[in-house]
């Protein structure tokens, strides 16, 4: 008997297996011709999407760890200098991309776009052994959802992790597929989970479950259990200790600890929770990914019965439980806090189906056809309501701030924003403007204001702002979670302090600025008429 003879047919891909007649597989030519014609669709609707996107400026998160990056570019050192708790991988990010390609909207769309190309790469790679057309389809699908979604979610973090996460899972599965042998690509793994882990910390629990998988794998195939657990998380350890380095040698760690530990982990953790009944409501894209998941339930429930999932798919499983908690863990019900979850539920609708013949090919592109069908949909309906109008407020307000402030400053003085993803931020990047106090939002004043930590951030950033008095103050109207002026009233030395020391120059329907009143020995040194 030849070795082709002997082939296993669960190794025997659609594009490889022998071609079947008509009555071997009714409804073959239709389902293969529907593949092609929404896989076409898809391509169509990407590239009129990212056509569409190259304007996008910067918005939400991005501005606000741009304006990190500027000042790390300074000479500021992170967390010691300025007050954040975004994690040191995204930092670095930002920092590299501000100096080396400019802190302008180009730059970052360039970067976004590279990156969303990488992903595609990720997804592509790992659907590769279930074939070309997978590949393709759950590449399609990720990058289709993501640019849906619109400007708000471009390069933010849960998104920057999916391309890692896949990577990590890929090498776990060559692992597997290769009988165990060989720990070079749990190394690999594990770099990459731990990298991811540096972006954000609930990727920890991701990078545990490749290594408990390649144990349990290594078990099955009478090997140790502890050498695979042990590389996965020893590899993953080398980015992590890096960056506890990177930060010791710069001087950031202690100031790093305090926050993680006193304000990120007791306390903004537990703020402005839901409860599941609303996370599971939050948006149409939690209906998408219903869907999609529904796309696979069945064959996948048939694979585990009969025993026959592959490691593929089984770190597939994985992924999309990680995503479901990725999201329940954060408990903030944003929306991008759902990318993983949708980029794992899109590979596991179109690599759901059996590749051993107990379903026949067309079924198989039947099911590959309902998922792309249903991404088209939300896609195609995406470019029908698609409106440029949020965009182009936003650069307006920017625009409009940057002219309020621009007279009104002299080199050398320093203004205080208000604010937390509105615009003030983007404008300090824009104009090269530094803040006087380490703190450069305000949102964390106002969670749990009786706790002694926040009493003593209060306490620390009014010291450092009648220290170093700005020219300009300027207090946002929308901050999260109290989206209101008269948030300032809850902390009542920092009102005193704003009627007492300064004066409404401008206001607008987003913001009031202020500026600091002038003494007698200051008369004349700009213009503070109120607009």
């Amino acid at each position: 008997m030849t070795a082709d003879a002997r082939q296993d047919p669960s190794d025997v891909s659609p594009e490889t297996a022998p071609p079947l007649g008509p009555r071997a597989e009714p409804g073959g030519t239709l389902a293969r011709l529907a593949v092609c014609v929404l896989a076409t669709a898809l391509v169509g609707l990407l590239a009129v999407q990212v056509w569409r996107s190259l304007d996008w400026p910067l918005v939400q998160d991005p501005p606000l760890m741009h304006y990190l990056g500027w000042r790390m570019t300074e000479g500021d050192v992170p967390y010691r200098d300025f007050y954040d708790m975004n994690f040191p991988g995204t930092l670095l990010l930002h920092w590299g991309i501000v100096k080396y390609l400019g802190p302008g909207d180009a730059a970052w769309r360039g970067f976004n776009l590279a990156w969303l190309a990488l992903t595609m790469l990720a997804a592509g790679a790992y659907l590769r052994r279930l074939g070309w057309v997978v590949a393709l389809g759950g590449a399609l699908l990720i990058a289709v959802l993501h640019l849906e979604a619109g400007p708000l979610h471009a390069g933010q973090r849960d998104f920057l992790m999916i391309a890692l996460l896949l990577a990590s899972a890929h090498f776990v599965a060559r692992y597997c597929e290769r009988g165990c042998q060989g720990l070079a690509p749990l190394a690999v793994a594990g770099l990459v989970a731990g990298a991811c882990a540096t972006i954000k910390p609930m990727a920890v629990l991701f990078w545990a479950g490749l290594g408990l998988f390649a144990a349990f794998a290594a078990r099955r195939q009478r090997r140790g259990f502890w050498t695979p657990l042990l590389t996965v998380a020893g590899a993953g350890m080398v980015p992590v200790a890096a960056a506890v380095v990177w930060l010791a040698a710069i001087g950031a760690l202690p100031a790093f600890c305090d926050i993680l530990f006193n304000y990120l982990l007791p306390l903004y953790g537990r703020e402005g929770r839901l409860t599941l009944t609303d996370l599971a409501d939050r948006s149409v894209s939690v209906r998408i990914f219903l869907v999609l998941l529904a796309l696979s339930v069945v064959p996948y429930v048939r694979m585990l019965a009969a025993r026959r999932m592959d490691a593929r798919r089984g770190l597939l499983l994985l992924g999309l439980g990680y995503g479901l908690v990725h999201y329940v863990l954060q408990g903030k019900g944003w929306i991008y806090h759902q990318a993983p979850q949708t980029a794992f539920a899109c590979l596991l609708a179109v690599s759901a189906w059996r590749q051993d013949g107990q379903n026949p090919p067309a079924a198989r592109r039947w099911q590959l056809s309902a998922a792309m069908a249903v991404v088209l949909l939300t896609g195609a309906f995406g470019l029908r309501t698609y409106s440029d109008y949020p965009v182009r407020l936003q650069r307006e307000k920017v625009a409009q701030l940057m002219q309020d402030i621009s007279p009104r400053l002299r080199a050398g003085q320093t203004v205080q924003v208000l604010d937390t993803t509105q615009g003030g931020l983007d404008a300090l990047l824009r104009l090269k403007v530094r803040q006087p106090t380490i703190f450069i939002y305000d949102f964390h004043f106002y969670l749990q204001p009786n706790q002694p930590y926040i009493q003593r951030l209060r306490q620390r950033f009014l010291e450092q702002l009648t220290a170093n008095p700005p020219q300009i103050i300027v207090l946002f109207k929308e901050t999260w979670p109290l989206r209101v002026y008269e948030r300032v009233k809850r902390f009542p030395a920092l009102a005193e302090y704003l009627d007492t020391q300064y004066e409404v120059a401008v206001e607008r329907d987003d913001y009031r600025l202020m500026v600091r009143r002038t003494g007698p020995a200051e008369a004349g040194g700009g213009p503070q008429g109120r607009e």
